[in-house]
């Protein structure tokens, strides 16, 4: 079999040739798009390597304040934070702590037995791993909101923050910096939201509170001036891929890996799915690439000006948005779309914004092309369903609700193209689709019509010779 060669993240993967005769038009058409996309994204790359900066970041510090010690548990949750400290040091590495400063009902690895409130300052083991740890230049402490607990859903996903006044957001803000400060003895400037979520109210509230950075998900509405937007781009379980990724890319490119302390299987939490030792391979691999370079988010957010301000947000949650959409639409084609997928960025990266511009378009182009790829297909089904239903007259009241269904599904493309009904408005991608099923509509209509044609040639001429 015809086999063409393909770089995939700097490595050489066999593609089969899409004139096989024996592949179908469909994963002709498939490996068609696989192909392009390699050439599309081999045009993005840049021939240099450049500083793959990452950010480790570890959330819900304090979760477990409340846990008894577990069935199988080997060390506590201030343990483990200490010993993460230490790898973190000895490999040169740099870390950024988001603590819960006040862990209460609602609150992650809360246990209902024990029903105390417990602020950081009256837990004296944590304390002294952080007071320590503030003395160390590897080490940057966040506000992890104030109870971490789900107040409200906002966007559909839980938030301490989101959706709710601007009066109760600035206090639960207070309240949480000045337990840090006054447990910790330094300065408090940023916020990690609880659930990576907050709102537009969340930021004019950090703004008046002098807060200089924020690190969260990225949203397209991210406008308030004077702060600095550090997205969370990936997860620890990840960080090998979206270093790859970063990589292949060869420009300036930053990585936010979010990891908690329950992850650990050392604590005997059920989500434990990563030891100590691995975390201390891991850090090991990444401080030996020459390319990577560990850093904290108040130092980026300062120093990367170009990169975290809020333009950038809305220009990283718009291309995160785009490679969702996608992801979507190409699980439709099977293993087609995995192998797609394995080959297109995964938004793990955040890069610099002229290359996010170039990627941003590029999953434009990639969306399309699925679009008019699934479009093509529904178009196929469209015209052999209609194509079938017309051989039988008993059909035509069957025939009518088909018809009807197709031009229900027209209206409902273009309008969710323009206005976004069940998501974000994509016009540009779904018009694509939108044409395609008008055109299948159309041919549909151009066969009934030249069959009647065919059927008022052939009766006259039958006629005549019964006449003569």
């Amino acid at each position: 079999m015809c086999m063409w060669t393909v770089m995939i993240n700097g490595i050489p993967n066999s593609v089969p040739c899409w004139g096989n005769p024996r592949k179908g038009p469909r994963v002709a058409l498939g490996h068609a798009l696989v192909l392009l996309t390699s050439v599309l994204l081999i045009g993005c790359a840049d021939t240099f390597a450049a500083e793959i900066r990452i950010i480790l970041r570890m959330d819900d510090s304090g979760f477990g304040r409340h846990m008894s010690a577990l069935e199988g548990a080997v060390l506590t949750d201030a343990e483990i934070t200490r010993r993460v400290i230490e790898i973190t040091a000895r490999h040169g590495a740099k870390l950024t702590i988001a603590v819960i400063p006040n862990v209460v009902s609602g609150s992650p690895g809360y246990n209902p037995h024990d029903p105390k409130y417990l602020l950081l300052s009256l837990r004296n083991d944590e304390l002294s791993v952080l007071q320590n740890a503030t003395k160390s230049k590897c080490v940057e402490i966040a506000l992890h909101g104030w109870t971490h607990q789900e107040v409200t859903r906002y966007g559909g996903r839980p938030s301490e923050f989101g959706g709710r006044p601007f009066e109760e957001q600035s206090a639960r803000l207070v309240q949480g910096r000045e337990e840090l400060e006054r447990s910790l003895g330094i300065p408090i400037e940023v916020l990690v939201p609880p659930f990576n979520n907050h709102d537009q109210t969340t930021l004019l509230a950090l703004q008046e509170l002098n807060f200089k950075a924020i690190s969260s998900g990225a949203r397209d509405d991210d406008a308030v001036k004077g702060l600095r937007y550090v997205p969370c781009t990936t997860s620890l379980k990840q960080v090998r891929s979206a270093v790859a990724e970063a990589a292949h890319a060869g420009q300036a490119s930053f990585i936010v890996a979010m990891f908690h302390g329950y992850e650990f299987a050392e604590t005997g939490c059920k989500t434990g799915w990563l030891s100590l030792e691995d975390f201390d391979d891991l850090l090991r691999e990444l401080s030996a690439n020459r390319d990577v370079r560990f850093t904290t988010i108040l130092t980026e957010a300062l120093c990367s000006e170009r990169v975290f301000d809020a333009e950038g947000s809305r220009l990283y949650a718009t291309y995160c948005d785009r490679v969702g959409r996608i992801a979507d639409m190409l699980s439709m084609l099977g293993p087609l779309g995995t192998r797609l997928q394995a080959i297109l960025p995964a938004g793990r990266v955040l890069y610099l914004e002229s290359r996010m511009r170039r990627i941003a378009f590029l999953m434009l182009c990639v969306e399309i092309a699925v679009n008019a790829l699934l479009g093509v297909a529904v178009a196929c089904l469209f015209i052999v369903g209609l194509r079938v239903l017309s051989r039988f007259p008993w059909a035509r009241y069957v025939l009518a609700l088909f018809l009807a269904g197709g031009f229900i599904c027209l209206v409902f493309l273009l309008t969710e193209g323009i206005v976004g009904i069940v998501g974000k408005a994509g016009f540009g991608s779904r018009l694509i689709l939108m044409i395609t099923c008008a055109g299948a509509g159309l041919t549909a209509g151009l066969i009934q019509a030249s069959k009647r044609n065919r059927k008022s040639e052939i009766r006259p001429q039958r006629a005549h010779v019964v006449i003569s």
